[in-house]
């Protein structure tokens, strides 16, 4: 650490006892206590540096002892997190008590940026989290639609009435039982000249599993799907827009995730 200038000078309060004959040249000890010269309280967990020697700390009360020193004169320096930096020189004999005053300087920390963003709601499914971190992070190009919003629908909404309102959604409305389907435009086909495009029906996920994709068997009808089971959706118009995860080789026609309230599998 850094002392920063100007230093608080400390006070030598006594030496107790002579020195010692050059047999015992490194026996000197220094005890000291730190202390807050305003309250009068001992500066706890203060860093205490003699000469170049690794560090020794503090107790909770600022008391401290330095052992193994030769005598003669040493640098002691003390350091602490919200004080300014003290230091001194002490002639060291057998023991030297000593007392070290640190002046209190509050540390400016740098400022905490704390950004507001939704977080996965502590009743959610566990099941939901994949959407909530979408909803968080943003999604380009794709529509999410909360619990939150779902159960803000006025009304007695279905789910086509809830897709109706996204752009670039085709309802299907066709077969024997007038079902209804999801699609994003037309498939054009090898025979487009001479017969109506096919529907580019949407490949369909639920709970996260692929329920429907392409070519293979016919799309849901969406008059099966329960709204009040349907705890969140998302839509994507497009493969671009898609998430990696529900990306495949039919997801051109745009892609359709829905997540139920009770992570039940798919119909």
């Amino acid at each position: 650490m850094r002392l920063t200038p100007p230093l608080v000078l400390a006070a030598v309060v006594a030496i107790l006892s002579a020195a010692r004959p050059a047999s015992a040249q490194f026996g000197g000890v220094i005890q000291g206590h730190v202390v807050d010269p305003h309250s009068g309280e001992g500066v706890g967990m203060a860093r205490v540096l003699v000469d170049d020697a690794p560090a020794t700390h503090a107790d909770e009360s600022g008391h401290f002892t330095v052992t193994g020193l030769a005598h003669g004169d040493h640098r002691v320096r003390v350091e602490r997190v919200g004080y300014l930096g003290t230091e001194l020189w002490a002639v060291v004999g057998d023991t030297l008590n000593v007392i070290l005053e640190m002046e209190p300087r509050p540390d400016t920390l740098a400022p905490v940026l704390v950004v507001n963003s939704p977080r996965v709601p502590l009743d959610a499914p566990s099941i939901l989290a994949p959407f909530y971190w979408r909803l968080r992070d943003g999604v380009g190009g794709g529509k999410l639609i909360s619990p939150e919003e779902l159960d803000s629908m006025a009304g007695n909404p279905t789910l086509i009435d809830v897709l109706r309102r996204l752009p670039g959604v085709r309802i299907i409305h066709s077969g024997a039982a007038m079902e209804d389907f999801l699609a994003t435009g037309e498939l054009p086909g090898p025979h487009a000249l001479d017969h109506s495009p096919e529907p580019c029906y949407a490949q369909i996920f639920m709970n996260g599993v692929q329920m429907y994709v392409r070519g293979h068997g016919d799309p849901p009808n969406l008059n099966s799907f329960d709204l009040g089971e349907i705890a969140a959706i998302e839509y994507y118009s497009t493969s671009t827009f898609t998430p990696v995860q529900f990306r495949t080789l039919t997801s051109d026609c745009g892609t359709l995730v829905l997540w139920t309230r009770f992570g039940s599998p798919a119909k």
